[in-house]
């Protein structure tokens, strides 16, 4: 893969620049093509010889790969696109930030200028170390005399009496404290060490009571399940059972108030319906009604049947088995209650009735 970099800067093609710690610090030049967008960051060739890189440097048609890595730049200290003028402010930027001010305000300042560099506390070093023949250019301090070791090791070494007058005496306090502190790790290692057993242990113990707990409420989901499933089936409607729920027609509400006169099927019908639920009185209500009858038979019926010639519900058998569902899915249901959710559901069967209606001719237009 190859980066393209077309964002090079007209008249600045080096730039003296300070890395960040992250990216490993030091100053080095670079080229201004390297520099991302925003100059946050910039591109360093795969080499570690100055004068390798110096050659990357050097070249204009240089192309950068993935084997180019991008570091983070501090700060840029200085731009030309002299290479030369920038590589001479490389041993002053050692020194101080301030570089641009040109090299003959720098020679005319003197010693003034060696004493304010010297005042910084921290001085970046390069990131590339410079030939024998560079150190040589920039150096601006005498190398030091050259050490005869061997005559200054011959000259102390001591006698063999010497070595026995001068024998060391062990220092006794040095071992001691050596050896307490030994103890004192060994004992701090023993520690760490049975606390993460007794960690570990406890983690184990409750991984496996987990396990054991979830065992348990799957076997409790599993038993509901087939405990919901054996109440349905035994409360199902018998193959005899005279009229099809809901009922839908007069007829078969007079069948269904004859074949509850028995009692044994009157609590045949209640575990049936006492099967359907809701989250209160007023839905468990509803739903056992609307499973017993039609909202057109409902239309001839109120509760009492005292008004626009309609039956009573209140007189039939069919009543008093809803109510007694209601209160077996529901036992804190009051019987009033009931009666007032029946009253309305009632009342409300013309408007369901015209609501079907209206459904069903929309539908059949379509």
């Amino acid at each position: 893969m190859t980066i393209c970099l077309d964002y090079y800067l007209q008249g600045e093609m080096f730039s003296l620049v300070e890395f960040a710690e992250e990216s490993g610090g030091g100053l080095a030049i670079i080229r201004t093509e390297w520099f991302t967008p925003r100059k946050q960051e910039a591109f360093w060739p795969p080499t570690k010889q100055s004068k390798t890189f110096e050659k990357v440097l050097l070249n204009e048609d240089q192309v950068i790969d993935n084997k180019w890595k991008l570091c983070f730049v501090r700060r840029t200290l200085f731009e030309s696109d002299d290479y030369e003028r920038v590589k001479r402010k490389l041993p002053r930027a050692e020194y101080t930030s301030d570089l641009q001010s040109s090299e003959a305000e720098v020679g005319s300042q003197g010693d003034a200028d060696q004493d304010k560099f010297q005042k910084r506390k921290r001085a970046p070093s390069r990131r590339l170390l410079s030939s024998s023949s560079d150190e040589e250019q920039t150096s601006k301090f005498p190398r030091p005399p050259t050490l005869n070791l061997n005559k200054q090791i011959v000259r102390h070494v001591p006698s063999p009496r010497q070595l026995e007058i001068c024998e060391p005496v062990p220092d006794l306090s040095s071992e001691q404290s050596i050896a307490s502190t030994s103890q004192s790790s060994h004992n701090d290692n023993n520690t760490t060490l049975a606390s993460c057993l007794s960690l570990q242990k406890k983690l184990v113990n409750d991984i496996i009571f987990i396990k054991e707990q979830n065992k348990l409420i799957i076997e409790l989901l599993r038993q509901q399940k087939l405990t919901q499933e054996k109440i349905q089936f035994e409360n199902a409607l018998p193959a005899n059972f005279p009229v099809k729920l809901p009922v839908n027609a007069e007829q078969e509400i007079q069948l269904l108030e004859q074949y509850l006169t028995i009692q044994d099927n009157y609590d045949l019908l209640r575990c049936h319906l006492s099967t359907f639920g809701g989250k209160n009185i007023n839905d468990t209500t509803s739903n056992i009604l609307k499973r017993v009858i039609n909202d057109s038979v409902a239309c001839s019926y109120n509760y009492l049947g005292t008004r626009s010639n309609k039956k009573p519900f209140s007189q039939l058998s069919l009543k008093k088995v809803v109510v007694d569902a209601v209160k077996a899915k529901q036992p804190q249901a009051v019987e009033c209650d009931i009666e007032q959710v029946i009253k309305g559901w009632l009342k409300h069967a013309p408007q369901r009735c015209k609501l079907k209606k209206s459904k069903d001719t929309v539908e059949s237009n379509t």
